[in-house]
């Protein structure tokens, strides 16, 4: 157990100009689930992207994220301004060494963020959402 930390972008296939959309079994497909970013235990992105994008609220649901929000989330990452370790408490959330480790590998988590925010600007119908489980 402990947390686990997903990034996902959906691709919704709209189908209101009487093209048919895709099928998969005999059912339409209304969008592409795509698997963006994954970390574990990584308590100090955690908390920043729940104090920061959800009010504080952990609650383990979806939280939707902007292209700004994905690259400002960048921007911390390669500046290493995520919160202190005291910040970042939680039975399931890791413990400060591997935290240290995580910061230190900043710049290529911000990567997967720049990278979505990327993809998430070249459609209209495309939504980014992270989501923490424990």
């Amino acid at each position: 157990m402990g947390l686990d930390m997903y990034l996902t972008g959906d691709d919704y296939i709209p189908s209101f100009d009487g093209g048919r959309r895709p099928e998969r079994e005999g059912y339409p497909v209304s969008s592409y689930r795509l698997d963006m970013g994954y970390w574990r235990k990584h308590a100090p992105l955690h908390c920043h992207i729940v104090s920061t994008y959800a009010k504080d609220v952990d609650d383990c649901r979806e939280i939707s994220l902007s292209e700004e929000d994905l690259l400002a989330i960048a921007d911390v990452l390669r500046k290493k301004a995520l919160p202190k370790d005291e910040d970042c408490n939680g039975f399931f959330f890791g413990s400060p060494q591997q935290w240290s480790e995580d910061r230190e590998a900043g710049a290529k988590y911000a990567e997967t963020f720049e990278r979505a925010a990327a993809w998430l600007s070249r459609g209209a119908w495309r939504s980014v959402y992270y989501q923490g489980s424990w």
